[in-house]
């Protein structure tokens, strides 16, 4: 795992499934145990985290994400196929979204400073992320005179998540 944050994540739910779940720190006993009998108390703590929790599919897919990942590390053989049907329906996370009305963005351009501006107008012209804002640095945006667009290169430090967007 390479972000920080994944194994933050990842280790809070592994530790989750051990105290609500397993309910024995013993990992090496957990790892010796019967794949079939893993998978059970995987599919339990999915019910758990669907019926108790009440959480929804993305959440519980992380959880299952975490333990998985453990037991793929530790060479144990799940039958994740079997694992996944488990899951909660996919409610479509997405499915509400649209973009901003002009009138909407005027609005909130009305109430912000200048660099709220900036970033309010950056990400609805462009569809950026919030989560590019931090890593942007003015070098990222370089001035195209021949098109009278700005190319702004996002994830400018990264060789796997670095693209690029167009702006006037």
């Amino acid at each position: 795992m390479k972000s920080p944050d994944t194994v933050r994540t990842y280790r809070h739910a592994f530790k989750h499934f051990i105290e609500i779940t397993v309910k024995n720190d013993d990992l090496h006993a957990l790892i010796d145990t019967k794949p079939s009998i893993i998978e059970s108390k995987i599919i339990s703590h999915i019910e758990y985290l669907k019926d108790v929790k009440e959480l929804k599919y993305w959440s519980i897919q992380v959880y299952c994400a975490a333990i998985i990942h453990f037991f793929e590390m530790n060479d144990v053989v799940l039958n994740t196929k079997k694992i996944k049907r488990f899951l909660p329906p996919d409610d479509g996370r997405y499915q509400g979204d649209r973009p901003y009305t002009m009138k909407e963005i005027e609005l909130l351009l009305s109430k912000c400073d200048i660099r709220s501006r900036v970033i309010i107008l950056l990400m609805t012209s462009t569809g950026m992320r919030i989560g590019a804002l931090p890593g942007l640095r003015l070098s990222d945006i370089k001035k195209m005179d021949e098109f009278g667009l700005y190319l702004v290169y996002v994830y400018s430090q990264s060789k796997k998540d670095r693209y690029y967007m167009c702006d006037s």
